[in-house]
């Protein structure tokens, strides 16, 4: 019993860390296209911020997906914990994309 309710914790702790990471980055991807000019350029300080905070933010998404993987296997839930899984690792790899096609000028 005490085995599936810290694997239940464990995922409801990485989902809330998905969350708090997955929701800036989505904010300020609309910010972003919502203020784009016709030079291509957008002036967002919340974009600015945020792309500040990328190694951090990556760094979160990692903790979260091996939290809601030790979840798994402590038996908590599942539906939840792939969820945090998929948007962790998803997140994580936009963000590295994001990171790289900056730095080789695709953006």
């Amino acid at each position: 019993m005490g085995k599936a309710v810290a694997g239940r914790v464990l995922i409801i702790v990485a989902f809330v860390l998905t969350m708090l990471t997955i929701v800036p980055l989505a904010l300020a991807f609309i910010l972003g296209l919502l203020t784009t000019d016709a030079t291509g350029y957008a002036f967002v300080p919340f974009l600015l911020l945020v792309m500040l905070g990328l190694p951090y933010l990556v760094g979160a998404l990692v903790i979260a997906a091996v939290l809601a993987t030790i979840g798994l296997m402590l038996g908590g839930y599942r539906g939840l914990g792939i969820t945090t899984i998929v948007l962790a690792v998803a997140g994580a790899a936009g963000v590295l994309l994001w990171i790289y096609g900056v730095d080789a000028g695709w953006f």
